[in-house]
């Protein structure tokens, strides 16, 4: 008999993506399925939008909260549920068909703490903006091989979504309140606390890419977040395994060039800014040496030594 999974939808004002959302959750192949939608005070409708739905199925749980933010949203949805296995689902997003079954299935078959499918980035007019390869490749990690492919993000990536994970760490694991990136520090903690994780190459999750979103707008302080959420995560790691320091460079270099690249003309920040690139330089070097680092991301780093207004201009997308 197939185990219960839990999906956890965090909601807040996706009216106009919400029941694209959901309909993709509740016509899953796979359909053991305890559905909770977290209310986290929405004012568009939302709100009703998810009591309609839990008329339609007995499956789906609904829970109205005041506003805390998506951590908020997801650790309630963390408290509560009751499957073997949990999934997290955002809700301008949507899955194909047999996300739920494919994670399971790979879980199952391989005794995995953790499994990732590969995903779609695409916007409203279906126009995709990252590779989708679609192999069926699938790839099974010890704990290390894991670690390393997560710092270079060649398959596996840090977001909360795209995975399906063991109960056992949400005993003690909650995501960051008040914070961006929030995701990371959870998915390193998964990562290194593991024995197998499992990468399947097939993109059954569809990230919906939204251009106002708070973490592709131009600087602002709270971007910063990611900065400490992967130096607290490169800390941990580099404890466990010092052999990979290299990689962990690449994985600092990555995101300091994400955080620079984020200013634009604006003098308010440039002594952030400032502080952003002398930190960042501090890297480059060590990336060009890898041969871990990607092409791309080596000639990024060899990119650096002719300034930061040429880094600005051919960087920026």
């Amino acid at each position: 008999m197939s185990e219960l999974v839990s999906v956890v939808v965090p909601v807040y004002n996706v009216l106009p993506f919400l029941k694209r959302c959901l309909d993709s959750i509740i016509c899953q192949t796979y359909s053991n399925l305890e559905i909770i939608i977290v209310d986290d005070g929405s004012t568009d409708g939302s709100g009703l939008v998810c009591d309609e739905y839990k008329k339609k199925d007995s499956r789906i749980k609904v829970i109205h909260q005041e506003n805390g933010g998506l951590s908020e949203a997801r650790n309630t949805g963390i408290e509560i549920f009751n499957g073997k296995y949990i999934t997290f689902i955002d809700s301008d997003d949507w899955i194909e068909p047999s996300y739920v079954e494919y994670l399971y299935t790979l879980m199952s078959e391989n005794k995995a703490d953790m499994v990732q499918c590969a995903f779609r980035y695409i916007d409203s007019a279906h126009k995709v903006y990252n590779k989708v390869s679609n192999t069926q490749e699938i790839l099974v990690y010890e704990k290390k091989q894991a670690t390393k492919d997560l710092l270079l993000t060649k398959h596996l990536f840090s977001s909360a979504w795209g995975k399906l994970y063991q109960r056992r760490f949400f005993e003690y694991l909650r995501y960051p309140k008040g914070k961006l990136f929030e995701d990371i520090p959870v998915t390193y903690d998964v990562v290194l606390n593991s024995n197998i994780i499992v990468y399947g190459d097939i993109a059954l999750y569809n990230y919906y890419y939204n251009n106002q979103s708070i973490s592709k707008a131009k600087f602002n302080p709270r971007r910063l977040d990611v900065i400490e959420f992967i130096s607290g995560a490169v800390d941990k790691v580099v404890q466990e395994y010092p052999e990979l320091k290299l990689d962990c460079d690449i994985a600092m270099f990555r995101t300091y060039l994400g955080v620079f690249l984020a200013f634009d003309e604006n003098t308010k920040y440039e002594n952030i800014e400032e502080e952003i690139w002398q930190s960042l330089k501090k890297y480059r070097q060590s990336v060009i040496n890898n041969s871990d680092a990607s092409k791309v991301i080596r000639i990024k780093a060899l990119s650096t030594y002719l300034g930061k207004n040429f880094v600005k201009k051919r960087l920026k997308r």
